[in-house]
């Protein structure tokens, strides 16, 4: 992402028929989620009774899972296409 963002700011004219591209990726980026179950959208969440569906969670989360989680990394990820759309606005004000 670092080096999009420089060739973005250094290198303006040459990255213009590439622009869109640059854009829509870093849009996808920036809407990355790793805790969103893109698949079961629609799918309606099972209840035993209690409202925590059907999964033996008690709804505390487990420290060991999240220790090895994407969600560490994602942060990064959406940063660095917020810094890419910056060096965008920056670059090509018109």
């Amino acid at each position: 992402m670092e080096t999009i963002k420089n060739l973005l700011l250094k290198c303006s004219t040459q990255a213009q028929d590439h622009l869109d591209e640059i854009y829509e990726s870093a849009k996808h980026c920036l809407r990355y989620d790793p805790e969103f179950s893109y698949d079961a959208v629609d799918e309606p969440m099972e209840e035993d009774g209690d409202g925590w569906g059907d999964d033996g969670d008690d709804g505390w989360g487990d420290d060991e899972e999240e220790a090895g989680s994407d969600d560490s990394t994602a942060w990064k990820v959406r940063s660095g296409a917020i810094k890419i759309i910056n060096a965008m606005i920056q670059s090509c004000p018109g």
